[in-house]
């Protein structure tokens, strides 16, 4: 989809290309995928969990391999959370 001329205009008019819209899918995804597995998670459940049509899942990512692709390289880009620090072992005093 993304290769034909009209493709960035058409994500554009549908919203798609705002990260956030393509973030709240792929929570979706993530949170279905824990959830009920990848194989029994469909793309209309993943559209319905981020509250956005079906089309527009499929226009995003285009099939279901695509989208979990996508979930990979966001999870594996995504900051580490900062870390609490760790309390120092200090040994008996005296």
């Amino acid at each position: 989809m993304r290769d034909h001329p009209d493709a960035e205009v058409l994500l554009s008019v549908l919203g798609l290309d705002s990260p956030a819209t393509r973030m709240q899918v792929l929570e979706a995804a993530q949170q279905l995928f824990e959830q009920d597995g990848y194989a029994a998670t469909s793309m209309a459940a993943i559209a319905s969990e981020a509250g956005v049509s079906l089309k527009t899942v499929y226009l995003a990512f285009e099939t279901k391999s695509g989208l979990l692709r996508a979930l990979w390289h966001v999870l594996l880009h995504r900051p580490a959370a900062p870390q609490k620090p760790r309390n120092e072992f200090v040994g008996p005093t005296g």
